[in-house]
C-alpha cells in the first residue's frame, strides 16, 4: 500500500484544488477536510472523494469555487450560513460561529443552507466551556484514534483507488505526484 506524507498529501490536494479555480484559503479547508475523513479510514471521502467527486462537480458547476460565504440569520443561539454552493467553507464558518455562541450561552445550533457538498464536518474540535472543563466534539472514536495514530506518524496510507486517484490528478492538473513515504 503506498503511503505519502501528511504534508504532501495537503499540498497535492491544495495545488489540484487551486488548478481547478479554489482561492488558497478555500482549498485549504477543502484538503483538511478530505485528509481528515482519509486519516480516519473514510477512503471513499477522501483523495478518491476529492478527484471523482469534488474535482467533478467543480468542472460541472455544481460547486462554486469563489463562493460569498455569508451569514443569513444570526441571533444569540443560532447561525444560519448561506454557503453559495460552496464544499466545506460554508459548514466551518457555521461551526466556528456556533462554537463561540456556545461558549458564552452554553448550547447553539448551526446550519448552512444553499450549499453543494459538506464533507468531513465531524473533524474533531476542542471546546474549552470553562478553564477547567473542555470537551471534544467529534464523530466515530476508532476513527479518531486512527487519525491520532496516522498523524503522529506523520503519514497517509492509500488505497488502491486513493493512489489511482492522485496519479490522476497529477496527470489531469500538472501537480507532481508525492513522493512516497
Amino acid at each position: 500500500m503506498p503511503q505519502i506524507t501528511i504534508g504532501a498529501a495537503q499540498s497535492f490536494m491544495e495545488a489540484a484544488l487551486g488548478d481547478i479555480g479554489l482561492p488558497a484559503s478555500n482549498a485549504t479547508q477543502v484538503a483538511e477536510a478530505i485528509l481528515d475523513s482519509e486519516l480516519r479510514g473514510h477512503s471513499d471521502h477522501g483523495l478518491y472523494f476529492c478527484r471523482d467527486v469534488i474535482i467533478g462537480m467543480h468542472q460541472s458547476g455544481l460547486i462554486n469555487p469563489t463562493p460569498n460565504v455569508r451569514i443569513v440569520k444570526d441571533s444569540s443561539l443560532v447561525t444560519i450560513v448561506d454557503g453559495d454552493k460552496d464544499c466545506v467553507v460554508g459548514m466551518n464558518a457555521a461551526m466556528d460561529a456556533s462554537i463561540a455562541k456556545a461558549k458564552s450561552h452554553g448550547m447553539t445550533a448551526g446550519s448552512v443552507i444553499n450549499s453543494s457538498y459538506v464533507v468531513a464536518t465531524d473533524r474533531p474540535r476542542r471546546i474549552r466551556w470553562k478553564p477547567d472543563v473542555e470537551e471534544i466534539f467529534y464523530a466515530g472514536e476508532r476513527g479518531q484514534k486512527r487519525m491520532a495514530r496516522l498523524r503522529e506518524e506523520g503519514i497517509v496510507p492509500l488505497g488502491e483507488a486513493a493512489w489511482e486517484a492522485v496519479l490522476g490528478m497529477s496527470e489531469e492538473h500538472g501537480v507532481p505526484v508525492p513522493e512516497l513515504a
